[in-house]
């Protein structure tokens, strides 16, 4: 076995930098929220509740029924977060509006 110090290190040097915590948790949901392919929160009658985003265990899962492992939720809902995020800022920017309110 090779030691961590064998292996070359990658330097980042190129902002900007982006940091999100990330906490271990082995929960899954097989129900919540239902969106789209944004993140958007979605009616009963398939129409997206505007500025309405969901991700992780709040939503329906991505992976159905199945709960794969502990942990396995993470990676769809950072996928997601990024979605949203890109689908609203895109959405306002397209609107002529650079300020979110609650």
């Amino acid at each position: 076995m090779k030691s961590v110090d064998q292996h070359p290190r990658s330097v980042l040097e190129k902002a900007p930098f982006w940091v999100v915590k990330i906490y271990p948790g082995d929960i899954g949901t097989k129900g919540g929220l239902v969106i789209n392919e944004f993140g958007q929160v979605m009616r009963v009658n398939d129409t997206p509740l505007e500025g309405l985003y969901a991700c992780g265990n709040s939503t329906a899962s991505v992976m159905g029924s199945t709960y794969p492992s502990a942990g396995g939720t993470v990676g769809p809902a950072m996928v997601f977060a990024y979605i949203a995020m890109t689908h609203l800022a895109t959405t306002r920017s397209r609107a002529g509006s650079t300020s979110i309110t609650a």
